[in-house]
């Protein structure tokens, strides 16, 4: 028969162990470098850019400085992105088609390349 004093130990290791199952190795993040980049080729300075994992994984914001770059550890692979602004509006240079996630709208990510998020 259990007594309280058994049942205690075993309580424990599954509030500090949890009983689900364990979490999926999806990769190595890299170190990537990026920029955001207007239509006419102008740097997208002081607004966020948002990537999408086009598989699994959690979206991800970055800041760009003053001329329009921004670094990030991030998953290779394809990712939807759009802008964001900081605080306000975006520049005119951003349409509001790039102000919300497009399917169509993709970049790869990969320490090899620098990224580019531009308005097309």
């Amino acid at each position: 028969m259990w007594k309280i004093n058994s049942l205690i130990p075993c309580l424990l290791m599954l509030v500090c162990f949890g009983c689900g199952t364990p979490v999926k190795e999806i990769g190595t993040p890299e170190k990537i470098v990026g920029k955001a980049e207007a239509a006419n080729g102008s740097a997208l300075a002081k607004i966020i850019v948002v990537l999408q994992p086009a598989g699994e994984g959690y979206m991800r914001e970055y800041e760009t400085d003053a001329n329009g770059k921004f670094e990030a550890e991030i998953l290779p692979g394809k990712y939807y992105y759009y802008f964001k602004p900081i605080k306000g509006t975006l520049p005119k240079s951003v349409p509001t088609a790039f102000q919300d996630v497009d399917m169509a709208r993709t970049v790869d990510v990969s320490s090899k390349a620098e990224v580019v998020c531009k308005v097309l």
